[in-house]
């Protein structure tokens, strides 16, 4: 009889062990996926103008919208520039591949391309200005339009070839608050409607910061992005980006 209850008591001892054992694991699991800085975070690719890069017009680094968007849990790799032209944005991508080494192979599924582009063209296009002042010469975006089409689809298509899930986020044109620019308003709401349902069409993301930065303290000297409109637009940003 002893030897049964000395067996029992082993025997209930190990199942209580196991059950410990079990408990413990798995909330080390619970608190890693919950709070541990171990877990990948996705990567957003910045492309395209100063929308996205806008050092060059805020006072400190903590005002850009990249790092905005670190502080969403998000790694961010910044390939856009001041001045860039639609052309400019496939070489950007390239420049993602060619340092492909901060993009981890397990991390293919978590990249979101986030592209900006198109304002220089058409607030700088010789067309655009002398239909805007002169009112007599109707305004063809089609060829810009086409351009800039082309450009994103074979970024899409590369993505695909190397192996990546083409997660990809379009950002809208904005009106300066600057009084030189009223005349564009309706040639930027044109071009916005077409990339909000071109977004649509291709499940592409899409922000509309014509509707965003419609404050004064967005806008430094009434034309480039502050540190309030970088807030609203790495917000943005961020919502279109699941959480891991």
């Amino acid at each position: 009889m002893s030897d049964s209850v000395h067996i029992l008591f082993i025997a209930l001892t190990l199942l209580l062990i196991t059950i410990l054992i079990f408990r413990e694991c798995n909330m080390k699991k619970n608190y890693i996926e919950k709070f541990g800085h171990d877990k990948p975070k996705s990567h957003v690719v910045l492309i395209g103008d100063d929308i996205l890069n806008n050092i060059d017009y805020v006072y400190e680094n903590d005002e850009t919208i990249e790092y905005n968007l670190t502080l969403e849990d998000l790694e961010v790799h910044n390939y856009a520039k001041s001045n860039s032209k639609i052309n400019d944005i496939y070489k950007q991508f390239v420049n993602v591949h060619r340092n492909g080494n901060k993009v981890k192979k397990e991390m293919k599924k978590n990249v979101y391309i986030v592209i900006s582009i198109g304002r220089d063209e058409l607030l700088n296009n010789n067309q655009i200005k002398n239909s805007i002042y002169t009112k007599k010469e109707k305004v063809d975006i089609q060829k810009l339009w086409n351009v800039y089409k082309e450009s994103v689809e074979r970024i899409e298509k590369e993505l695909k070839i190397k192996g990546y899930k083409p997660n990809i986020i379009l950002i809208g044109l904005y009106l300066p608050r600057d009084k030189d620019y009223i005349g564009y308003e309706k040639i930027i709401q044109k071009w916005n409607t077409r990339l909000s349902e071109y977004s649509y069409k291709n499940s592409y993301g899409y922000i509309n910061t014509y509707k965003l930065l419609n404050k004064e303290n967005h806008f430094i000297n009434k034309l480039y992005i502050s540190e309030e409109g970088s807030i609203v637009i790495a917000e943005s940003i961020s919502k279109l980006v699941p959480k891991k």
